[in-house]
């Protein structure tokens, strides 16, 4: 990956979506780090991202580290130890969107506990949603009534530049009062 171009991993329209909405007054929580970070870095005022693989952990940290970014806090957290818990143990109603991209087995559990800890008028932004592993998640909001925008479409991957013409779906939800 070039140390100047940094793009995020989503179908094209979501990627707009995502540059069209970030401002540089937000803080997120990214569950599942990646070129992801790098490019909300740069756009946000603080990021907490939370990643269970520790190779990738250590790639985005060298990378993090490499590029002098200072707004993100990159936690480690075993998937299947600590993941949820870090996730759960943030404070709910502070942030100005969720971002979850995290491991496949986890993706419904990420979207349903990262949902409160959107503030009200915030985002849930959720990658290929159109999966199983993500189905609980979005039947959890669904029952909340909480309308969800379907963002699908083709998309390059930023780490090889390989174009994926069929496409995915990444999701939305806008956190309203209750």
């Amino acid at each position: 990956m070039s140390m100047e171009k940094i793009d995020l991993w989503l179908p094209d329209v979501a990627k707009n979506w995502v540059g069209d909405w970030v401002k540089p007054r937000m803080s997120g929580i990214e569950l599942g780090c990646g070129c992801s970070t790098l490019w909300l870095a740069e756009r946000v005022k603080h990021l907490v991202s939370i990643e269970g693989n520790e190779t990738w952990y250590k790639r985005i940290s060298e990378l993090l580290v490499s590029r002098g970014v200072e707004n993100v806090e990159l936690i480690y957290a075993e998937p299947n130890k600590r993941y949820l818990a870090v996730l759960k143990g943030l404070e709910d109603g502070a942030f100005d969107f969720a971002f979850s991209d995290g491991p496949g087995a986890l993706r419904s559990q990420c979207i349903i506990q990262a949902w409160p800890k959107v503030k009200v008028g915030g985002a849930l932004i959720a990658d290929d949603t159109q999966a199983p592993h993500s189905m609980m998640g979005r039947r959890f909001l669904e029952k909340q009534g909480v309308k969800r925008q379907t963002l699908r479409g083709p998309g390059t991957n930023p780490w090889n530049g390989r174009r994926n013409e069929r496409g995915w779906e990444t999701s939305v939800w806008i956190r309203r009062d209750d």
